[in-house]
C-alpha cells in the first residue's frame, strides 16, 4: 500500500478564548477518501458483531444502544448528594485522555460506598490501568463528588487521590447534572449557545426558506439532545422559542418587526398550511412516552401509558410521527399545500406563496389593520386600494404578468386570481404533468417578483415602471430544476404592449419537449443495444480464456 495512503492533515479548532497550550486545541483529522472508504469497509463488517465485543456500559457508537441511557442513570445516581442525612456516599468522574472506556458493576459498587479503602482502590485500579495503557487520567476534568461524608474524611480522601473536589451542578457528555431539581440557572450554557448561533447567522442574508432550514436541522438539533435526557423548564422552551420567532422575523430586542405568522402554525405540518417545524413541548412528550415504551416496569401508571401508546405501534416498534400528530395542536388541512411543495418552486418562492394565500403579507390594508395609518393605494397600478386580493392578479399591472405567462404556456379559460390558480394546479398535481409543474414554477416566481417591484418602488423608489423582469424555472437532466439566469435568458417586456423577448421560453421549450418525446425511446434501444453488445463481447472473452 502506498504511504501517501495514510497520510493525514491535522486541523487545530481552538477550544477556549484564549488558548495557552496545545491541549486548548481540539484535533480534527482530515483523512483521504481511500483512507475513508477502507474505514468505512471495515465498520460495516464489524457492525454486526459489534455489540458481542463491546460491553453493555458501553451506551454509544452501537447499534441499538442509546448514550441517553448512561446520562439518565448518572442523573438518577447523584441524586440526593446534596441532602444532610444522606448515607456516606462518593463518586468519581474521570476523563481519560483520548481513550474509550468501560467498567464492571461489581467494581462500580466498590466505588461508591464512600470512604478511604474504597476511594484508594479507585486510585490502585486506575494506577494499573495507566501502566498498562500508558493512558492516564485528566487531572483538569477529573472531580470527586461526595455526599453524606464527614470533612474529616472528605479531607483524607482529597489527599489520597489528588482529585479536585467537585461541587453541583457538572456536565456529563455535554449535559448538565444536579443532586436536585432542574432549575433555569442549569440551562443557562443551552440558551446562550442558542442565542449565540441565532446571531450569528442573522448578520448573512437568508431568505425565509433558508432561516427554516437552519432552525430545524442546528436548533431543533440541540434541543432534541438536551431534551432527551432533562426535563427542561417551560420557561427555558418559551424563550428559545421566543429566539427563533425574532430570528425567523428579523425581529430584535426593543426593535419589534412585524410578525406575519404566528409560531403555532409555522410548526404545523406542509398540509396544514404550516413550515413543519417542530413543537418542542409536543416533542418532548414524545421522547418521554418513548421512555416509558422501553421501560421494564409494570406499575399501573407505565400500563395505562403503554394502553395510551399502542395506538401508535406499528410492527412492536413506537411511530414517534404518529405520537406527536397526537400531542400537538392540529389544524384543518389545506387543499393547495401538495402545488406549494412542488420541487418545480423555489424554497423562497413556496414561503412567499403560502403566506399570499393566507393573506399574510405585509400590504397596506394589513398595516392599517394593526394600527399602522398609511394611505391606502397600489403603487404597481395606482387605480385601486391595496390588498391580497387586488395584489393577486386584481391589478392591471401583476394581471398582465399572469396572463402573459397564461397565453405562453397556452392556458385559457380561467380566472385571473391566486386562489383559483393555486386550486387549478393541485387539482392537478397528482398526475406528472410537466405543463402544472412549470405553471407553478412560474407563478411562485411571478408572485415573488411582485412582492419585490412593490417594495422597490414603495421603498427604494425605483422599480421597473413598464414591466418586471421574472427569473422563470429551467428544465434540467432532473425534470425542473432551478438556477439563476443570465440577463439574456430573463423575460424581457412580459407586461409591454409590444410583446417581444429577448428570448422566447416558450417556443425553445416546446421545441425540446416536443424532440425528446419523439425520440427518448430510440435512444434508450440504442443503449440498450450497446449495454447487451458489451456484455456479449466480454462473455465471448471470458469463454476464449
Amino acid at each position: 500500500m502506498s504511504t501517501q495512503a495514510n497520510v493525514t492533515l491535522l486541523a487545530l479548532i481552538p477550544k477556549k478564548p484564549v488558548m495557552a497550550t496545545v491541549m486548548d486545541y481540539r484535533t480534527i483529522a482530515c483523512c483521504t477518501v481511500f483512507y475513508k472508504t477502507v474505514s468505512k469497509i471495515l465498520c460495516a463488517r464489524l457492525k454486526p458483531c459489534l455489540s458481542q465485543i463491546v460491553g453493555k456500559e458501553q451506551g454509544a457508537f452501537v447499534q441499538g444502544r442509546n448514550i441517553f441511557v448512561n446520562i439518565m442513570l448518572t442523573q438518577s445516581l447523584v441524586k440526593g448528594y446534596g441532602q444532610k442525612w444522606v448515607s456516606p456516599r462518593c463518586l468519581i468522574k474521570v476523563d481519560i485522555k483520548k481513550a474509550f472506556y468501560s467498567l464492571q458493576w461489581e467494581f462500580i459498587n466498590k466505588m461508591f460506598q464512600g470512604d478511604i479503602p474504597s476511594v484508594a482502590a479507585v486510585t490502585q485500579a486506575l494506577d494499573s490501568f495507566v501502566k498498562m495503557s500508558g493512558l492516564c487520567a485528566n487531572p483538569e476534568k477529573t472531580n470527586i463528588y461526595m455526599g453524606g461524608v464527614r470533612d474529616d474524611i472528605k479531607k483524607g480522601i482529597l489527599q489520597a487521590t489528588g482529585f479536585m473536589d467537585g461541587d453541583f451542578p457538572f456536565r456529563y457528555l455535554g449535559v448538565p447534572l444536579n443532586d436536585g431539581k432542574l432549575n433555569k440557572g442549569m440551562f443557562a450554557d443551552l440558551l446562550n449557545r442558542v442565542q449565540k448561533a441565532l446571531q450569528h447567522w442573522s448578520i448573512y442574508k437568508l431568505s425565509f426558506a433558508g432561516k427554516i432550514s437552519w432552525l430545524k436541522s442546528v436548533i431543533f438539533g440541540m434541543e432534541q439532545y438536551w431534551c432527551s435526557t432533562l426535563q427542561i423548564p417551560k420557561e427555558v422552551i418559551n424563550l428559545i422559542t421566543k429566539f427563533c420567532r425574532n430570528f425567523l422575523w428579523n425581529s430584535e430586542e426593543g426593535c419589534r418587526k412585524l410578525i406575519m405568522k404566528s409560531w403555532m402554525s409555522c410548526c404545523a405540518p406542509y398540509q396544514e398550511g404550516g413550515f413543519n417545524i417542530k413543537e418542542v413541548l409536543a416533542w418532548i412528550k414524545c421522547i418521554l412516552g418513548k421512555w416509558i415504551w422501553e421501560s421494564d416496569e409494570e406499575s399501573g401508571d407505565i400500563q395505562t401509558a403503554k394502553k395510551f401508546l399502542s395506538s401508535c405501534v406499528h410492527q412492536g416498534k413506537l411511530q414517534l410521527h404518529l405520537l406527536y400528530d397526537k400531542f400537538r395542536q392540529c389544524m384543518n388541512p389545506v387543499s393547495w399545500a401538495r402545488a406549494v411543495w412542488q420541487r418545480a418552486i423555489q424554497p423562497k418562492n413556496s414561503v412567499f406563496l403560502i403566506l399570499a394565500m393566507e393573506k399574510k403579507l405585509a400590504t397596506i390594508d394589513q398595516l392599517n389593520c394593526r394600527g399602522i395609518q398609511l394611505v391606502n393605494r397600489c403603487v404597481l397600478c395606482k387605480t385601486d386600494n391595496e390588498n391580497h386580493t387586488h395584489l393577486f392578479f386584481k391589478c392591471l399591472f401583476s394581471k398582465e404578468i399572469l396572463q402573459k405567462i397564461l397565453s405562453w404556456m397556452k392556458i385559457s379559460g380561467r380566472t385571473n386570481s391566486l386562489s383559483n390558480e393555486m386550486h387549478w394546479s393541485s387539482n392537478r398535481c397528482t398526475c406528472r404533468h410537466w405543463k402544472t409543474k412549470w405553471f407553478l414554477g412560474c407563478l411562485g416566481a411571478v408572485v415573488h417578483s411582485i412582492l419585490e417591484e412593490r417594495n422597490a418602488r414603495i421603498f427604494r423608489a425605483s422599480g421597473n415602471r413598464d414591466a418586471n423582469l421574472l427569473p422563470l424555472p429551467w428544465p434540467g437532466k432532473k425534470g425542473v430544476l432551478h438556477r439563476d439566469p443570465t440577463e439574456a435568458e430573463r423575460v424581457a417586456n412580459l407586461a409591454g404592449s409590444s410583446g417581444d423577448a429577448l428570448f422566447h421560453p416558450d417556443q425553445e421549450y416546446s421545441e425540446f419537449v416536443q424532440r425528446w418525446l419523439a425520440y427518448w425511446p430510440i435512444v434508450v434501444s440504442i443503449f440498450l443495444f450497446v449495454e447487451s453488445f458489451l456484455h456479449f463481447i466480454q462473455y465471448i472473452k471470458v469463454d476464449d480464456h
